[in-house]
């Protein structure tokens, strides 16, 4: 029987807890996390773009006037919906980077093993190396690198 977390966990330690609760692997913790907030994300429905509307003819009869400017309005009511809605989809779920950042850091041995000055660098060589393919490859390319302090 798998177990698993339906929460972002609001610190590290939490993370790391539930982790070990679940004998869960860092990849594994990681996927859970980004599946929790892409699930929350896409609870929120926004609705696709849509073009403002343009002046169809070279004539600017009074008809064609009125006509756009009920397309317009009509569009501007549309657009202030969809861009509530983006945002509320963007806010209504923590950014969970920085906590998966900082569980990285710990689980890597960053944080035990390399000197406190070369952190950063080495985070950011091995964040460099791996962001473009997902966390838990900036998590491979980091253990790598912990290693050489070893």
């Amino acid at each position: 029987m798998i177990v698993t977390f339906n929460e972002i966990p609001a610190t590290v330690e939490e993370l790391i807890a539930i982790k070990n609760d679940l004998c869960l692997t860092v990849h594994q913790t990681l996927s859970r996390i980004l599946e929790i907030e892409r699930e929350a994300r896409e609870k929120v429905d926004v609705p696709s773009y849509k073009q403002k509307p343009l002046l169809k003819t070279a004539t600017l009869d009074p008809e064609a006037l009125r006509k756009l400017a009920d397309e317009i309005e009509e569009w501007e009511k549309y657009n202030a919906d969809r861009k509530s809605k983006l945002k509320k989809q963007s806010q209504g779920v923590p950014n969970t980077g920085d906590l998966l950042e900082e569980f990285i850091r710990h689980e890597s041995g960053l944080v035990d093993k390399v000197p406190k000055q070369y952190q950063d660098k080495v985070y950011r060589h091995a964040w460099e190396s791996g962001h473009s393919s997902g966390y838990s490859e900036v998590y491979i390319h980091l253990v790598e690198l912990v290693d050489i302090f070893e």
